[in-house]
């Protein structure tokens, strides 16, 4: 857009940014020298800084990786759910799938919303079941008139 004001603004760019770096050359190779060396036996107070960086960052990532996954929830439910956890109330995973996941009736979907339901509900699928699962928790609330109410 500023081309069109001033055509030759391209060109003079690209002559200053050679003369810029002729210039910037010219004085790294002869005016500026590297410094003396200065031993000191540790890093300093930077060795403290990384050290703290170091501890936030692996609790940020023990974090991210705890909420981020299904750790937790598999944890809570060998440790407290698991039917067959022993005296140590360690479990394993069995039946974690279907107390992990909420259900529906089948027939309650068309009674909340009359176009959802399909003509045959059980068509191509492998079960013949009259209910669905499906990932989110939905809890039973008793002023609503609804019984899959968000709680």
């Amino acid at each position: 857009m500023f081309v069109a004001a001033f055509p030759l603004g391209p060109l003079f760019a690209l002559f200053t940014s050679v003369i810029r770096i002729r210039v910037d050359a010219i004085n790294f190779v002869s005016h500026f020298r590297r410094p003396d060396v200065a031993h000191s036996e540790t890093i300093g107070v930077w060795y403290r800084i990384l050290k703290w960086v170091t501890k936030i960052s692996v609790l940020v990532n023990a974090f991210v990786l705890a909420f981020t996954s299904e750790f937790i929830p598999k944890l809570l439910y060998r440790l407290r759910y698991a039917p067959d956890r022993n005296s140590l109330g360690v479990g394993t995973l069995t039946g974690y799938i279907n107390n992990s996941l909420s259900t529906i009736h089948t027939a309650d979907i068309s009674r909340f919303e009359a176009e959802a339901e399909p003509e045959d509900p059980h068509a191509n699928l492998p079960y013949n079941h009259s209910f669905c699962r499906y990932e989110f928790h939905l809890f039973l609330r008793q002023f609503s008139g609804s019984p899959y109410a968000f709680f």
